[in-house]
């Protein structure tokens, strides 16, 4: 039951980022309690953190690396996808901030809590 849940957390968290990618900005965001952050590479860098948490710890593949490549794919391509979108914009930036995301994530899930 706990991997089930994990797997439909992780398709959840891929669907919603894809609605997040794709709509288009929000300027209302940039405004709010979030206005540290104006580029966004701050919700980059934590929405794909949670990505990575959450699907380590799913089953969907036999090796976490894995996923960590799924959670890095999606990021690039979702932010490749963007280049097309008359409302939306591709910045390699924010590629930098999904990758760190999943970094700040993935090394301590897989060198040090997973030993213990």
């Amino acid at each position: 039951m706990k991997h089930r849940l994990t797997n439909l957390a992780f398709l959840i968290w891929l669907i919603a980022v894809l609605i997040l990618s794709v709509f288009p900005d929000n300027e209302a965001l940039a405004e709010g309690p979030l206005s540290f952050d104006k580029h966004g590479y701050f919700q980059h860098v934590v929405a794909y953190a949670a990505g990575m948490g959450i699907g380590y710890y799913s089953t969907i593949f036999d090796r976490r690396w894995k996923i960590g490549m799924v959670v890095l794919l999606w990021g690039i391509g979702l932010e490749a996808a963007q280049y097309w979108l008359p409302y939306r914009s591709f910045n390699l930036f924010d590629i930098f901030a999904n990758v760190a995301g999943c970094t700040f994530i993935f090394i301590p899930l897989e060198y040090f809590l997973r030993k213990i």
